[in-house]
């Protein structure tokens, strides 16, 4: 890894383990091991680090979310690869899905990245809305039913993390069709 992808892995994993808050440049040069110089070459402050591994962190979920999304497919197909993909995301990259919630609100990342629409929220909204005129998914607000589904598949990853129970494909197939069965119309 270089200089720059230590600094990004150090402040992660500060933010994860101790908070947002807490971290400073000081915890960052020693965890990553580097100089303060060092630092100040890549960034010129810790809002703009902290930017960055968000901004990176969103885009590294972002693409695992949109990985062989078949737009030809189904509307439920594409719906259930997109909760399928998010689950995978969370469960190979845990720490990132709690940097990712530890800053989702916070003042040090910028208010365009925290609200953008990603290319997956969009096309998911666009899903959700043909399959309510179609009349095959209940009339729902559309950001409602991203949050419950994606909400229910990411509390399931947390809870297995957290040695809940052991987590497999099967119980992961369970949850994604239990959200679509949610919101699909009878």
């Amino acid at each position: 890894m270089s200089k720059r992808d230590d600094i990004l892995q150090a402040t992660l994993e500060l933010i994860v383990e101790h908070g947002l808050q807490s971290v400073s440049f000081t915890k960052i040069f020693a965890k990553a091991g580097v100089g303060a110089g060092t630092i100040y070459n890549y960034f010129s402050s810790k809002e703009e680090l902290v930017n960055t591994v968000y901004q990176e962190t969103a885009d590294l979920l972002e693409n695992h979310i949109m990985a062989n999304h078949d737009p030809e497919s189904s509307i439920e197909v594409q719906l259930k690869s997109f909760i399928r993909n998010m689950a995978k995301f969370a469960l190979q990259y845990p720490k990132q899905l709690e940097l990712i919630s530890a800053c989702k609100h916070s003042p040090y990342v910028s208010a365009i990245l925290r609200q953008r629409t990603t290319p997956s929220v969009e096309i998911t909204m666009r899903l959700i809305a043909e399959a309510q005129a179609q009349g095959i998914m209940s009339n729902i607000d559309p950001r409602v039913a991203v949050h419950l589904s994606s909400g229910a598949i990411l509390a399931v990853v947390q809870a297995s993390i957290s040695g809940y129970f052991s987590l497999d494909d099967v119980i992961i197939e369970q949850v994604i069709e239990a959200c679509w069965k949610a919101f699909a119309q009878d």
